[in-house]
Formats: C-alpha cells, structure tokens, sequence
C-alpha cells in the first residue's frame, strides 16, 4: 500500500466519534513544531465535505498536531487540497512553566515561530492566542467536537 503523506493545501476529514465531522486545512510546517493545522467552522453530520468548508472561518486558533499517525491509521481523511494563499504565520501563547492550575501567571512568554517575547501577565490583546504545544490528535478531536478549550482559557 503506498504511503498517504500530507502536504500543504490539504483539507482533512476528522471523524468526531458522534457521527459528526469536523474539517481541518494543512496550512504551514515548522521545523521543531511540525504540523500547523487551521481548524475550520465547520461540522457535518455526513462524510462528504460540505461546500462551505472553502470559505469557512476559523473554530479556533491554529493548532500545532503530529499529522502522521491519524492519517497512517486512516483516523483521519485527505478529502481535498485548496493552496494556502496569504499565510501569515499567527502568535502563540506559552508559559515557562506548564500546569492546568486556573488563574493569573506571571511568566507569559509570545512566540512568532522564530522568537520569544517575555511579557510576565498575559495582556489582554494576547488572551486570544493558541496556547504553544503539538497536541495529540484526539485532542484535537475532542476540541472540535466539545468547543472546549480548556485548561488553557482559564489561564490568564
């Protein structure tokens, strides 16, 4: 069986355990990061990928995932290819140190893809930012599926 590799442009079908299906596009690849996925505002109750998955905003900020594994155990589907066209690589939030303790920190760190900005308490403007990490694909999964985005919305 020839081996399924994705590139950028590509559209993906992600199956949300509910009979549902969420839509993600391959929209940039970072040396240490891997795979930075957009993922779309879209949810179908069936398999074939619905027309506004090419005009489809954002569900939420840009999200860093190893895409091989659940696309080399068929979890997740090639169901298009559309060029990324305009990219500009988005900030991210992330902390020195990582827990799931809710409430204000003081070590906030904004990273562009190249370099760190110390800012100490997360400013408001920054709140918004997807939190720096490469997720599992489940999680993935359960974020589009839940809306949830927690611990990271509660850490400010």
């Amino acid at each position: 069986m020839p081996r399924v590799l994705a590139r950028i442009g590509d559209i993906l079908r992600i199956p949300l355990g509910d009979g549902r299906y969420g839509y993600a596009q391959y929209v940039y690849n970072h040396s240490l990061y891997s795979t930075l996925l957009r993922v779309l505002d879209v949810i179908a109750n069936t398999p074939e990928p619905p027309p506004e998955i090419m005009t489809a905003g954002d569900l939420f900020p840009p999200v860093f995932v190893g895409l091989n594994p659940p696309i080399r155990e068929k979890a997740w589907t090639i169901v298009a290819h559309v060029p990324v066209k305009d990219f500009r690589f988005p900030l991210f939030k992330c902390r020195q140190v990582v827990d799931e303790v809710p409430g204000k920190h003081y070590d906030w760190l904004i990273w562009d893809g190249e370099t760190y900005e110390r800012v100490g308490e997360l400013p408001a403007k920054y709140r918004s930012l997807g939190f720096l990490a490469s997720f599992g694909y489940g999680i993935i999964e359960a974020r589009i599926a839940t809306g949830d985005n927690k611990p990271f919305d509660q850490m400010t």
